[in-house]
């Protein structure tokens, strides 16, 4: 059984930790200069769908580096080492466009290097959190990294806007922002103790993953697959129903994102409450928000819609990851996270070829289906972990841990 004392560490280190949540959303934060781009782009020959490649390569990058983080942190590199290279990468080949913005395939090969910087970081805060917070604390934190990953994008993406008007070369600037992290890390990052070998050996601990892995993957890939498009197109929504502009979707877009803030916020508080049937209730919020969207009409119940999904989509994540903590030991938790971030982002690349199998079996209507389809997904999953209980037949670890906790306490009683 794993040991129940966790190392104690301080406020710059924690700082650190929660630094490693910041790259997460970092590839979308040239989206306000997209259209510019296109628009630069086009009259030299190259096609719409090329320049978007620029969000969609870190996507893919980012499967192959977090997977490889996974394996080897902990064990061959510390933790330390795979965060500053991450943000090393991460800053360097983020602002490289900047400064050699004549070079379309440059460029492109600079977002695929950014998507690696930000996979071998993305495993870490999660990890982190669970191996030096006992499990409720690890729970709130993993909800507080959340936080510090929303409120980052959002000032990349608005400091992003503000070049854009500039000049679309001035956006990639928005990456130096990693510098910072890179500083904190090298100087803050604390480094967990190895897993101890099995008693009478010098190999190192077998890795072991149960079959909640998986089941986060696939959830996580169809979760991604079908509530990913929703937020790329909800301007195009808003548009075809008449219901708002180029501006309303921002608006509607950040009350996704503070909403989700809201959420991992209170992560801490509703886990302990609700326990295994968090799951459950963030699928529900959300399918409620995605009906919104779909049926609302208008921009206040579509708004409404957006704020459910953001609260629900929110919820998932930090319950997925903080069963996980619960369900594995330390030297399996960086691994299982990074393949289930690899199922995340592989949802998110081939949303584009689920719009076009839409749009080739429904026509013209499958932009009505596109916003259909998540809440009938939503339901579908919330009602699969309605029945199933992730925890079932890990549960007796909590007492456990009490009765553990209160022995060390009797012995310090007795030390002393």
């Amino acid at each position: 059984m794993e040991n129940t004392r966790k190392e104690s560490i301080g406020l710059a280190a924690t700082c650190a930790i929660f630094a490693t949540f910041a790259l997460a959303m970092g590839a979308t934060a040239i989206n306000p200069a997209m259209q510019s781009m296109i628009q630069y782009w086009a009259p030299q020959g190259v096609s719409i769908n090329s320049v978007r490649l620029m969000n969609t390569i870190p996507s893919l990058a980012v499967v192959v580096s977090t997977i490889f983080s996974g394996m080897v942190v902990g064990r061959r590199i510390s933790y330390k080492a795979m965060a500053a290279i991450g943000f090393a990468l991460f800053a360097f080949f983020g602002c490289l466009p900047a400064v050699m913005s004549s070079n379309f395939t440059l460029i492109l090969v600079s977002r695929a290097i950014v998507g690696l910087g930000i996979g071998l970081v993305a495993p870490l805060g999660n990890t982190l959190v669970m191996q030096f917070f006992d499990k409720n604390r690890a729970a709130a934190f993993i909800g507080y990294g959340s936080v510090v990953k929303n409120i980052i994008n959002i000032i990349m993406v608005w400091a992003a806007g503000i070049l854009c008007i500039i000049g679309w070369q001035l956006t990639f600037w928005v990456y130096a922002i990693g510098i910072v992290g890179l500083i904190i890390v090298l100087f803050f990052m604390p480094e967990p103790a190895k897993a101890a070998a099995p008693q009478g050996t010098a190999a190192k601990p077998k890795r072991h993953l149960d079959s909640f892995v998986a089941i986060t993957a696939i959830t996580f890939f169809l979760t991604m697959l079908v509530a990913f498009p929703v937020q790329m197109n909800v301007s195009t929504w808003l548009d075809m129903l008449g219901a708002g502009t180029a501006s309303d979707a921002g608006i509607v877009l950040s009350v996704y994102t503070l909403f989700g803030m809201i959420a991992s916020l209170i992560f801490g508080v509703m886990f302990k409450r609700f326990g295994r049937y968090t799951i459950p209730v963030g699928y529900l919020v959300g399918g409620i928000g995605m009906l919104l969207i779909r049926f609302g009409g208008s921009l206040v119940p579509i708004a409404c819609g957006m704020a459910l999904a953001g609260f629900g989509f929110m919820f998932l994540t930090p319950a997925f990851f903080s069963f996980i903590g619960q369900r594995l030991d330390p030297s399996s938790r960086a691994f299982a996270i990074s393949l289930s971030l690899a199922a995340l982002n592989i949802g998110a690349f081939l949303a584009t070829y689920y719009l076009m199998g839409l749009q080739a079996i429904f026509g013209d209507s499958y932009w009505a289906v596109s916003f259909l389809l998540p809440a009938i997904v939503y339901f579908v999953l919330g009602a699969i972990f309605l029945v199933y209980n992730p925890m079932k037949g890990h549960q007796e670890s909590a007492p456990r841990e009490k009765s553990a906790e209160r022995t060390v306490a009797s012995d310090n009683r007795d030390c002393a």
